[in-house]
């Protein structure tokens, strides 16, 4: 607190002279700094605490007593535990004393602060029972002033250190009800919120029942408050948040009056914004807490009621972000995101059924705000229901955006733009298909606008470029055919605008084109090179805006670089040094003012300061793991030296209250510990067990963050970092630590039931189960824990895992039900089938389970769900043995019936048919009617999908041979065309070679004539690959 210079000399007076009362009202400016000078003195001497305790209660000046109490304050909080006892005693009957006989609100709040200082460390040990009965008296009594002081000495102690409180709850649960009831003086019922809020940490199980009927009451205390306080009214909303955040089942029975309440505030546009985003932000965070209940009581079409109307609101025709952190507190803002947490955390057939009707209405009103309001939702929701746009409404969506783009109100143009951006963001690769009707309409827009572009108005343009960034950059080689005109596009923006922002834009748009068309853009090198120069040789000192550009300019090159080979890049090495971007001297170049390195003549000491963990070089911790990790990948071995310091310092980021800290935090330990790994591995330099433990810790930290962090965000990354080093284990590590499997079995059967903290568990026993399908991130969640099964499998070996498989696969056909989605259906079908795929032999025990799953699945209306089953059919075959055999006609029925009905439109599924057929033939090629099928198999080949599946197929084909087998000799002539075709394919692996060489090894000695002729009709690519095989090597 600042004092003036009179109460600074007077204050200054009164701590020498206590018995003094003289307060010098006009002071020179020589008083005033001697009065300081003697001030700081004094401050340093232990004796003062006894000096400011007393001018609480014998000074009369307010501001000094208060400036007094803002000090003891401090100086108690500090050195309390040094006092004495004597001291100790004095200092709280100081202190009582002036609360009772302090008059002026503010310096009795001042005092209170003292007293909860005090409390916080004598409360807990009993010794200052005095308090207790003082506040006892002040809160019973018929004065409200006094009862007003008493519990604002409770909140200040609670605010202090809600555990201080905690045995006394018993007693001041009553004088939380009567102080709720209390309807003559509202700031007192504000107090008891405020104290309950402070102490929800600290509540046992026996009080949550007492807290449940104080919820209605503080709903009408909050009501109150809204027409008298504002802002205490949203100090006392935090009620409900501490709620959600301690123990969200206490909100059961009274969820629907809440959430009925803040949406009642939500729509009042009477309020502040900054009432109504903490009302809209309660609403998502119990959305993320109690979905089920929000279906159960039917909440979602009451919200999007309240929802729609605000995003087609006055308010929302400004130009708000709704990525822009400024923007947070905008209401309209708030009200798009929290369709985007329904979007995230409900079933998104449900949530459809509720917010189509909505789009549908708005979007197809005469009221461009409505019109806007429909795209918003549009572009919020797709994210969390990708899949479900994907197959049920891609083609209505992007029609809703195209109209969008060509309104000729701006605010749907930004919208339809904004929605276009997150399309292509989190519908890839299937939004690419509408390239050719967006594409053109995306450039027209994009040239109208930069011609009327102002330096002030540049919002529309920015969300046009975000749109085609997004789209561009991850249309990769379908970018090819509107490459030229794009570049044309972007080039003539940079030379037709004065506006710095927008060229920024234009050379980032640049790179994402860069990035998309990869070796395509070669012949534009040169020319790209030429658009860059001018803003690389920018002076940065002339203005920001100038800095801006040239670092975007420089990062659009090093996408352009990345993208060339090294012939290009060595032919530019030299232009790299005249525009300065490689220094020929230290301080040269346009980044030498970006990392400041000193030179002393030694490359280590250079490298230790660039990988260094520290925020001095990066000022987001998240960025600070991701670069790490990203540097860890790029220079592999040469990282080695700074592997400890960067695990202990990661690794202290995984316990942050940020989840994308910890989520950055995890997925970098998982790096540095592959990296340590593969070192391990390439030099057996003795150091197993330091690299086995630093694996192990990592692999239990992660079991334990799976099971106990509330972010999907962050037990997904955990999920992915466990995959990851699994699939780099070998057996030495698996013999070392067998133990940690059993873990990780467990952990995934705790997923696949439900049972880990961030997914739904808290409605549990609340209500009837709600049977609606899962949101789509929840079902990422426990796709990448099914994932690590076969891996898992792998490692510990079949028969090891043999006795958990049993209730590992009933978890996974529970999720196979009539409500599960595409993606559930196909997960579940595909993890079995690749669970059998890793369990070879061992799996007998349990084919009579899951042939009939696999066997009903292959009729599934989804492509993906029958493909998957095919495949489980097959695996089952080829290691089921006897099991299987009386299967043989089944599968083959299925097989046949499934190609027809689909047509041609999934090349995958004939893929798998193929290898499901060769798969009965390589089990027992006696149970199959070659003569029917063979044929077939041998018309649907190559492989174009799944070509990993060639060795399985002429794996059978290489035993048809050796049987001597008609059919294969009647096919020879197409079969070594195929055989050539494959060999020719640069992405054949060995595997794949070495059978098809013993095939064609074969047939040749045998036929060498008939084998010559067809080998002479072959192309040149098909010769030479078939030559080298010949040669012990593939092309």
């Amino acid at each position: 607190m600042m004092m003036n210079n009179t109460v600074l000399q007077a204050f200054a007076i009164d701590c020498t002279v206590i018995s003094s009362s003289h307060l010098v009202v006009e002071a020179n400016a020589k008083d005033i700094f001697t009065a300081t000078t003697e001030l700081k003195e004094i401050l340093k001497s232990p004796a003062v605490i006894g000096q400011l305790a007393s001018l609480l209660t014998v000074s009369q000046f307010p501001q000094v007593r208060q400036y007094a109490a803002i000090l003891l304050r401090r100086k108690i909080s500090k050195l309390w535990n040094k006092l004495d006892s004597d001291s100790r005693f004095r200092m709280k009957q100081l202190c009582l004393q002036a609360l009772t006989q302090e008059s002026i609100k503010i310096v009795q709040h001042s005092i209170a602060e003292i007293i909860s200082v005090i409390a916080k460390y004598d409360l807990p040990e009993g010794n200052w029972n005095e308090l207790m009965i003082l506040l006892s008296e002040y809160t019973k009594s018929p004065d409200g002033k006094l009862v007003e002081i008493g519990m604002h000495v409770l909140k200040s102690i609670s605010s202090n250190g809600g555990e201080t409180l905690k045995p006394y709850l018993s007693s001041l649960f009553p004088l939380f009800g009567a102080c709720l009831s209390n309807t003559d003086n509202v700031i007192i019922s504000s107090y008891a919120l405020e104290v309950m809020t402070n102490i929800m940490d600290y509540l046992g199980p026996n009080d949550i029942a007492i807290i449940k009927p104080f919820i209605p009451k503080a709903i009408d205390v909050i009501k109150k408050l809204l027409t008298t306080d504002e802002i205490r009214a949203q100090e006392a909303m935090e009620f409900f948040d501490q709620i959600a955040e301690s123990n969200i089942n206490l909100l059961n029975s009274n969820l629907l009056e809440v959430i009925q309440f803040c949406l009642q505030i939500a729509q009042n546009d009477q309020f502040e914004d900054s009432t109504r985003c903490k009302a809209l932000s309660f609403i998502s965070w119990v959305t993320t807490l109690k979905k089920k209940s929000m279906l159960r009581l039917n909440l979602v079409p009451t919200v999007l009621e309240v929802i729609f109307p605000i995003l087609s609101s006055s308010a929302s025709s400004d130009d708000t972000d709704m990525d822009d952190d400024e923007s947070e507190n905008s209401v309209v803002t708030n009200a798009g995101q929290l369709i985007d947490v329904f979007a995230l955390h409900l079933p998104p057939e449900t949530f459809f059924s509720f917010l189509f009707p909505y789009i549908d209405r708005y979007f197809n009103s005469q009221e461009p705000l409505k019109v806007k309001a429909a795209l918003v939702s549009i572009a919020v929701v797709a994210e969390g229901c990708s899949e479900y746009i994907r197959f049920k409404l891609l083609d209505r969506m992007v029609m809703c955006i195209g109209k969008g783009i060509e309104s000729h109100h701006e605010i749907v143009q930004n919208a339809a733009l904004y929605a276009l951006g997150q399309f292509a963001m989190y519908l890839q690769p299937d939004v690419n298909k509408y390239a050719p009707n967006i594409l053109p309409l995306l450039f027209n827009h994009l040239g109208n606008l930069v011609k009327k572009a102002t330096a002030n108005k540049t919002f529309a343009i920015s969300r046009a470029y975000y749109a085609l960034e997004q789209f561009c950059e991850h249309l990769d080689a379908d970018i090819n055919p509107y490459l030229q005109s794009l570049l044309e596009m972007l080039l003539a923006t940079l030379n037709n605008t004065q506006i710095s922002f927008i060229k920024e834009l234009a050379i980032s748009a640049l790179g994402a084109t860069v990035n998309a068309a990869k070796d395509a853009i070669r012949p534009y090198f040169q020319g790209i090179v030429d658009i860059l120069k001018p803003y690389i040789i920018l002076h940065v000192a002339d203005s920001g805006e100038c800095f801006d550009l040239r670092l975007q300019a420089i990062d659009t090159l090093g996408c352009l670089i990345r993208c060339t080979n090294e012939e290009i890049l060595g032919s530019f090495a030299e232009e790299c040094v005249q525009l300065g971007l490689i220094p020929t001297g230290i301080g040269d170049g346009p980044l030498s003012g970006l990392i400041d390195f000193e030179d002393n003549g030694s490359d280590d000491d250079d490298d230790d300061k660039y990988c260094e963990v520290s925020n001095a070089f990066l000022a987001e911790k998240e960025d600070a793991c991701n670069s790490i990790s990203e540097i860890a990948k790029n220079i592999g071995n040469s990282f080695l030296p700074y592997l400890d310091e960067s695990l202990i310092e990661v690794n202290k980021l995984i316990t942050s209250e940020w989840e994308n800290i910890r989520k950055a935090a995890v997925s970098c330990l998982a790096t540095l510990c592959r990296l340590l790994y593969a070192c391990h591995l390439q030099f057996k330099s003795g150091s197993a067990p330091t690299v086995f433990k630093a694996l192990e810790n990592l692999l239990n930290t992660v079991i334990q963050i799976i099971g106990e962090d509330p972010d999907r965000i962050v037990v997904i990354a955990a999920l992915a970092a466990a995959e990851e080093i699994m699939r780099d284990l070998r057996e030495d590590f698996v013999n070392q630590c067998p133990e940690l499997f059993p873990g990780f079995i467990r952990i995934v059967a705790r997923v696949l039931n439900n049972g880990v903290a961030c997914q739904d568990n808290s409605d549990n026993g609340d209500a009837e189960e709600i049977d609606e399908g899962i949101a789509e991130y929840d079902g990422l969640v426990v796709e990448h824990a099914g994932n690590l099964l076969p891996i898992i499998i792998n490692l510990v070996g079949g028969e090891n895992f043999a006795p958990s498989f049993g209730e590992i696969s009933s978890l996974l056909v529970k999720r196979n039900r009539p409500s599960s989605s595409v993606s559930e259906r196909s997960f579940v079908i595909g993890t079995l089938a690749e669970m059998s795929a890793s369990m070879r032999s061992a799996i007998k025990p349990f084919v009579k389970d899951l042939y009939p799953l696999f066997l009903s699945s292959t009729d599934d209306e989804e492509d993906d769900v029958c493909n998957n089953a095919i495949y489980g059919l097959g695996l089952l075959a080829q290691h089921g043995d006897q099991v299987m055999y009386g299967n043989y006609m089944a599968i083959l029925q299925a097989l046949f019936r499934a190609a027809p009905k689909r047509g041609n439109r999934c090349r995958q599924l004939l893929d798998n048919i193929c290898a499901c057929v060769s798969r009965l033939i390589i089990a027992n090629d006696t149970l199959v009617p070659i003569d029917n099928v063979f044929p077939q198999v041998v018309s649907n080949l190559p492989l174009v999908v799944d070509k990993e599946e060639n060795k399985v197929v002429f794996t059978s084909i290489l035993k048809l041979l050796n049987a001597g087998h008609a059919q294969v000799f009647s096919h020879m002539d197409r079969l070594i065309v195929i055989f050539a075709t494959v060999l020719s394919d640069s992405e054949v692996d060995e595997d794949t070679v070495t059978i098809i060489h013993h095939i064609v090894a074969n047939v040749r000695q045998r036929f060498p004539a008939e084998f010559d002729k067809v080998v002479a009709t072959m192309n040149a690519s098909q010769k030479a690959a078939m030559l080298a095989v010949f040669e012990g090597k593939s092309s």
